[in-house]
């Protein structure tokens, strides 16, 4: 698909929903001490009848400068607690992880609304987990920060999805409103296997940081079993990637 020829119009969006064109998928998430899936994060795609299947890179940006960014949060939340609701239904005892704008996690009622949610779909609130972007957190640590310890409040964790990039000092946050990191893409969490937990940088500072404060460390990208191994040795607590399980949907 060449650039000039991707073009999305606003009516692509009151269609899509319309007719149910958006879809979610589920990647697992190990557990590497005990090698057993323990949740799934939830990534959206869309089936477009002219350009076929598109990742979220590819649309997310326009949802959001065309003012939908709440419609597709609320598709989303609603699909990943359906999701969660039938594995709790199967006897798993399995979380989802749910990536959010740091606008939607700021908007006046999110945590609200997150509540009634919870509800609706009858789940424990520690089996779901709000994710937001390291470079947000950076740009507006206070507004978020503040957001995201009403959602703690509720019992949801939190993820700081790092994305390899790690520009901000945890520790300037007391009370912490993370209960795990997430360190993303094959070449990260080859360095961090390099450089250890002794290591120089901000990839093995942040594991030193995840393992005294007994948040979770997440490898994310696990592309290989030689990436897999050895992950645990270097501060990891659990992984995902194509390795383990390609992103895939329920049915």
């Amino acid at each position: 698909m060449s650039d000039k020829s991707f073009r999305l119009d606003p009516s692509d969006i009151d269609r899509a929903f319309q007719r149910n064109e958006f879809r979610v998928v589920f990647q697992p998430t190990v557990d590497l001490s005990s090698e057993r899936m323990t949740g799934a994060e939830v990534f959206v795609r869309w089936q477009h009848p002219q350009y076929g299947l598109l990742p979220p890179g590819l649309f997310l940006d326009f949802i959001e400068s065309q003012g939908r960014m709440a419609d597709m949060t609320g598709f989303v939340f609603h699909a990943a607690l359906d999701g969660a609701r039938k594995w709790k239904a199967q006897g798993h005892d399995w979380s989802v992880s749910i990536n959010v704008a740091p606008g939607t996690v700021t908007a006046p009622g999110f945590a609200h609304g997150l509540q009634q949610l919870l509800n609706e779909y009858k789940l424990d609130a520690g089996k779901v987990i709000v994710e937001v972007p390291e470079r947000a957190v950076a740009q507006e640590p206070e507004a978020l920060c503040e957001a995201l310890h009403e959602v703690r409040k509720l019992g949801v964790h939190v993820a700081l999805d790092g994305g390899g990039i790690v520009p901000v000092d945890l520790a300037q946050f007391v009370p912490m409103p993370f209960t795990s990191i997430k360190v993303g893409g094959p070449a990260s969490i080859r360095l961090a296997q390099r450089l250890g937990l002794k290591g120089k940088g901000a990839i093995a500072a942040r594991l030193r940081f995840a393992r005294q404060h007994e948040l979770e460390a997440v490898a994310v990208g696990a592309e290989d079993e030689p990436t897999m191994s050895g992950l645990a040795g270097v501060g990891f607590t659990a992984a995902q990637g194509v390795w383990i399980q390609k992103p895939m949907q329920l049915d």
